[in-house]
């Protein structure tokens, strides 16, 4: 990874495009920069001299008649859009008491759906958890620890397979010298 231009120091993750590797982190790359003042006015005199057509002054006064100052969907008085709605038995009940996912020995049904892919993956460690670590999966097999940031600076998917050869990559450089670290080696 490389550092941010910006010079705030940060790790700039790795790009999500193909062969091409961001230089800022994100909103850094304008730090620093001042606008000039003649800019500043100009983009004021653009903004202020914009002509509206009849056409649009006339959508507007149509649509602002009739209307309070403070109306809108969440005001005050508002009828929210289920207020006079009636709902069946099934989508009533769906979150009461044991059939809530979140009751104490819950919604088998929900339990399935959510651990599904978790069941059908494996738990061969190989290193030891450690503080801020998250297991990644290399394979549906094997479970590589590794920092919580790298883990999270490329989005990917065992599932299909989106960008597990970059991560795979990144988490296999740096268990190799963790390893040559921890050992001594050079």
């Amino acid at each position: 990874m490389s550092l941010c231009e910006c010079g705030c120091g940060g790790e700039v993750p790795i790009g999500k495009r193909k062969n091409r590797q961001a230089v800022f982190i994100n909103g850094h790359n304008r730090r620093g920069k001042k606008c000039t003042e003649e800019h500043i006015r100009k983009l004021s005199i653009n903004k202020k001299n914009k002509p509206l057509s009849e056409e649009h002054k006339k959508k507007l006064s149509e649509s602002g008649k009739g209307r309070s100052p403070n109306s809108g969907s969440f005001k005050r008085g508002h009828i929210t859009w289920c207020k006079n709605k009636t709902f069946s038995v099934v989508r009533k009940g769906r979150g009461l008491g044991e059939l809530n996912p979140n009751w104490k020995g819950g919604s088998k049904l929900s339990n399935a759906r959510q651990h599904h892919n978790r069941r059908s993956l494996g738990h061969s460690f190989i290193n030891e958890p450690f503080e801020d670590s998250e297991g990644h999966h290399l394979d549906k097999d094997y479970v590589l620890y590794i920092p919580r940031d790298l883990h999270r600076s490329i989005p990917h998917n065992l599932t299909t397979g989106k960008n597990m050869d970059l991560i795979n990559v990144e988490a296999l450089k740096w268990i190799i010298n963790y390893l040559k670290e921890d050992t001594g080696d050079e």
